[in-house]
């Protein structure tokens, strides 16, 4: 909402407050709890966004860092703050892919600590637009991993205040007309005006300028003045400014003493500011003049109707595909259409050519065409030197983001980007890049000279190509790129760069120019290294220019990543996720970068390191642990194949999707700690059967939910624990001694206890990013290991009365009791007794079989006698 006085707006985490007073206008937004992560690469940024209105005074941003729970390790973070676009910088240092540009004119590094301490940063006349912060805490490698639920949950966050002071408004100047001022002591008088689209220069003239100076009894006036002028595009005035000149002069009111300040390359087609300062005591009063100087428009929309429709141009075009607007080059030949192929037939409010100077149209149309193009050589020479053509097209490529293609246009027909340049003419061409839809990709300007229309000339050609953001890079008649803009040269000559190209990450959103000019050059015959320059001899100099934004690097990142798309907040931007340890905007910087050998070793370890389940297995099955190899085989495999598919380097194979493998691998690690503690405390069959189906299906669910959560490990482990202790007690109860027995504890579960807690110290203390395939192996190793000491013994697994839970163990189908069931009591159940090795003992009673078996199967019902003393309460389901 808004109103006269206070507004407050609350959307999410976004508060703005608004007052006025006095013509100034006091602004101030908070952006709270932006998380905060560890920088690995440019989508750890969090990334926001702050608009700085017109006629501002001074931006003012109070950054405060902080972690939500004071227990936790102070971190260090650090923001990038920017005009314009998204930040491009290295925190890490990490270099940048051949022919790119990252130079900024306003930006920024902040540093500060994550302990609730803020710190300021302030601009006096800022430029206003779109300003953006990309925040992230500083990685160390050599922290350990933590295992989510382990411990403290350290989250980081930033609070950000933006205050922003600005006025209300400035009075605005008509150029070309003079208007008469009074500058009060004390007081700087603000004024400003617009430039045109094509505006490269403008002049502000002080003149007829005197003082007036009272004190208590009378006013004196004197003749004439000294005065500082100040001019900045986009902004006020500011000293700290690059972009601001300034100059100190006297000025009479005399009406030949004036001061000229002469403002070159101003942002086009925005507010310029004029700033006038009295250096003396006194009330001035002046005159200020402003004179606009631009380039002029090229258009000859007459004349091509009239020579050849467009409709006799197939060769020539380049056709669009509506539906997907997707581009194809068809053939275009720049020597056949000479001139015209500079030109197209917008703009028609400045035209400079006119079908009047051929009389009518009729003697137009009857004219040859080598007339017409020594008309227009002959228009070209008079014109002045900087000639600016009709914008680039912009066509899109369908359901591709970041995919635009930058193409010049005949009629709305996009045709080749090939210019003719003529020696003495800044050639300029202009295009947008548009906010957000645009700003997360990567702008390439590439150019070649076709050498094969120079027609083997003997002087050196070169074309010089400047792309500039905002400003025309035309200045003293010539070509003049800006300390920030990249310059790019093409030649004819052998050994020299007969083609170029640039790119920008994150372009800047706003206009950009593109400007050309050609040069030649002869050779020193003593040097031939030196060049002297002189007039070109040549006609026909031709260059052909691609611009496309595109995804990452040529929505690419080469060989060592992967190029993705990642949102913060609302911004949407692309960046390259890299692998091998290449780090940077292309995953081009090899300093951390490891080897084939590094890679392979990496691999095999985290692989090759789940064979030691192998031993496992074969226990298992040795002692008829059918369930339990399974469990043991599937999560051997699919942790192998898992690490194959997760290792970032040249060996990674995955053999299904990736959240497939990672899926498996959780719950087969889980499931194996489960069964192993179920198979030690020896439930019964119908119980350890069910078990294992309960926590199957309760530990899917929570793999699916949150499988890197500590909790997911430790839940299951604990329970399976609860029942281990229990089924132990029972046992040492009814056995009025230790269970297991001590040899066994000291052979075989202490060691297997020692291995599983050495596994999880290191899993959970001392993984970092740089040991992880060491530890993670040694992780593996420990846990595969321990699961052989672990396993109840094959005595133990068919002894009856190592089960507490149950009253009847069959040992297996041999040893099944006979018992009639048709004559027993339903209340009763024979309970056999077993010596120390194993067998079957007689029961008290008992009447030997005339024929003894040689599994001791019990005597027929006829010969059994049942002592009362091994008569027992039966379970509802008889045998196990």
């Amino acid at each position: 909402m808004f109103c006269d006085g206070i507004s407050l707006s609350l959307i999410g985490f976004i508060i703005t407050l608004v007052s006025r007073s006095n013509g100034i206008t006091t602004q101030t937004a908070w952006q709270l709890k932006q998380p905060l992560f560890d920088y690995s690469r440019y989508s750890s940024f969090y990334i926001s966004s702050f608009t700085i209105p017109s006629l501002a005074l001074r931006s003012t941003w109070i950054f405060t860092a902080y972690v939500d729970d004071t227990r936790c390790e102070v971190d260090n973070a650090f923001i990038g703050l920017q005009y314009g676009s998204f930040p491009v910088f290295a925190p890490l240092n990490e270099s940048f892919p051949p022919f790119f540009h990252t130079q900024r004119s306003h930006f920024v590094t902040l540093f500060l600590k994550a302990n609730n301490t803020a710190i300021n940063y302030s601009i006096e006349n800022p430029i206003p637009g779109k300003w953006y912060a990309a925040s992230a805490l500083q990685h160390d490698p050599t922290k350990h991993i933590k295992q989510k639920g382990l411990g403290l949950d350290c989250d980081f966050y930033l609070d950000v205040m933006h205050h922003i002071v600005s006025m209300e408004d400035v009075p605005v100047l008509t150029t070309g007309v003079e208007r008469s001022l009074v500058v009060e002591h004390g007081h700087n008088a603000l004024l400003r005006f617009f430039s045109g689209e094509n505006t490269y220069k403008y002049t502000v003239t002080i003149s007829n300028c005197h003082l007036t100076s009272c004190d208590n009894v009378s006013c004196l006036t004197f003749g004439h003045c000294s005065i500082r002028l100040s001019t900045r595009s986009h902004a006020f005035p500011s000293l700290t400014d690059n972009h601001t000149n300034t100059i100190n002069c006297s000025v009479s009111n005399d009406s030949s003493s004036t001061c000229l300040l002469v403002m070159e390359q101003p942002v086009a087609s925005d507010w310029q500011f004029v700033m006038i300062e009295c250096l003396q005591p006194g009330n001035m009063t002046l005159n200020v003049h402003v004179l606009l100087e631009g380039c002029e428009w090229m258009h000859i929309e007459s004349l091509m109707k009239l020579l050849t429709p467009l409709e006799d141009f197939p060769s020539n075009r380049v056709t669009q595909n509506h539906e997907s607007e997707q581009l194809n080059e068809g053939t275009f030949d720049p020597t056949n259409d000479s001139v015209l192929s500079m030109f197209d037939e917008e703009n028609a409010e400045f035209p400079i050519l006119s079908p009047d100077k051929f009389g009518s149209n009729e003697s137009l149309e009857g004219a040859a065409v080598a007339d017409v193009r020594a008309y227009l050589d002959a228009e070209i020479a008079t014109n002045p030197v900087c000639l600016r053509l009709s914008d680039f097209g912009r066509f899109t490529e369908f359901k591709k983001t970041f995919s635009v293609i930058f193409q010049r246009r005949i009629g709305g027909v996009p045709i080749m980007n090939i210019f003719k340049i003529t020696e003495g003419k800044i050639v300029i061409v202009a295009f947008s890049i548009e906010p957000l839809q645009d700003s997360g990709g990567t702008f390439k300007l590439e150019t070649d000279f076709l050498v094969d229309y120079l027609n083997g000339t003997p002087q050196v050609v070169v074309v010089q190509l400047c792309l500039s953001k905002s400003r025309i890079p035309f200045s003293n008649g010539g070509l003049s790129c800006p300390s920030d803009a990249p310059l790019l040269e093409v030649s004819n000559k052998p050994g020299k760069n007969a083609s170029a190209k640039v790119y920008i990450p994150y372009p800047e959103a706003g206009v950009w120019f593109l400007a050309l000019a050609a040069k030649c050059f002869s050779i020193d015959v003593k040097s031939t290294t030196v060049r002297i320059s002189e007039p070109c001899h040549v006609h026909g100099i031709t260059v052909t220019n691609n611009l496309t934004l595109l995804p990452c690097v040529d929505d690419s990142c080469g060989t060592y990543g992967s190029c993705r798309e990642y949102y913060s907040g609302i911004m949407h931007f692309s960046s390259c996720y890299c692998y091998y340890g290449y780090r940077g905007y292309g995953c081009t910087d090899a300093t951390y970068a490891e080897s084939s050998a590094e890679q392979l070793i990496a691999i095999l370890l985290l692989t090759l390191s789940n064979l030691f389940f192998i031993p496992a297995i074969v226990v298992c099955l040795h002692r008829r642990l059918f369930t339990e190899a399974l469990v043991y085989f599937f999560t051997m495999f699919f942790s192998s194949f898992y690490h194959a598919c997760d290792g970032e380097n040249v060996y990674t194979i995955c053999i299904i999707p990736y959240n497939v493998l990672s899926f498996c691998d959780f719950l087969g690690a889980i499931v194996s700690f489960w069964v192993t503690l179920v198979t030690m405390a020896q439930l019964p069959l119908q119980f350890t059967s069910f078990s294992y189906v309960l926590a199957l299906l309760a530990l899917s669910m929570g793999v699916h939910w949150d499988k890197q959560n500590l909790w997911t490990f430790l839940v299951p482990s604990i329970v399976a624990g609860i029942i281990l202790i229990i089924s132990w007690a029972l046992q040492c109860h009814r056995r009025h001694s230790v269970y297991p027995s001590k040899r066994r504890w000291l052979l075989f579960i202490l060691p297997g206890l020692c291995l599983a807690f050495l596994g999880l110290i290191i899993f959970t203390v001392f993984e970092t990013d740089d040991n992880y395939q060491y530890t993670h192996s040694a992780w593996h190793m420990c846990i595969a290991l321990c699961i052989v000491f672990l396993l109840p013994s094959r005595s133990d697994l068919d002894a009856p009365e190592n089960n507490a839970l149950c009253d009847v163990i069959v040992r297996n189908p041999s040893d099944i009791a006979l018992v009639d069931y048709a004559s027993a009591s339903a209340d009763v159940i024979i309970t056999p007794s077993f010596s120390d090795d194993g067998l079957l003992q007689p029961l008290p009673g008992d009447v030997e079989s005339d024929t003894p078996t040689a599994n001791n199967i019990l005597p027929s019902e006829e010969s059994a006698k049942v002592s009362e003393s091994n008569v027992q309460q039966p379970m509802k389901n008889g045998f196990v």
